[in-house]
């Protein structure tokens, strides 16, 4: 999904929610979720970089070195490196509904400054 699929997931949407379960539970459960999946997607190819890097000289018999260019992955970006791309969310209740109760729990994710729920309907 990447930044692309955060872009996406901008807006309001509805959760059914279960007698029994803690809408703040439902809440962090459906962060969690979203996060796992915005996480999950292939990396971007690592950057290449020029190295200068030591080498014995080509056709020739004497032990001599130079310097030689070679494209190497830059690991600045890697995701062992970095870590997750996405750590955390957004993500707004829109009421909140009792332990005991049923129904649809409408959630919201972050909309970009200056815009309000209502602009999104």
């Amino acid at each position: 999904m990447g930044s692309s699929g955060l872009a996406r997931l901008q807006g309001l949407f509805a959760v059914y929610k279960p007698p029994g379960l803690k809408w703040l539970h439902l809440r962090e459960t459906v962060e969690l979720q979203l996060l796992k999946g915005l996480n999950a997607q292939q990396p971007p190819a690592p950057d290449q970089r020029v190295r200068f890097l030591l080498g014995p000289v080509e056709g020739s018999e004497e032990k001599k070195l130079t310097l030689r260019a070679t494209n190497v992955p830059s690991l600045t970006t890697h995701r062992l490196v970095r870590g997750p791309a996405f750590t955390n969310l957004k993500i707004g209740v829109g009421h909140r509904l009792d332990v005991q109760a049923s129904g649809v729990l409408g959630l919201h994710s972050a909309w970009p400054p200056g815009q309000s729920y209502r602009q999104l309907l």
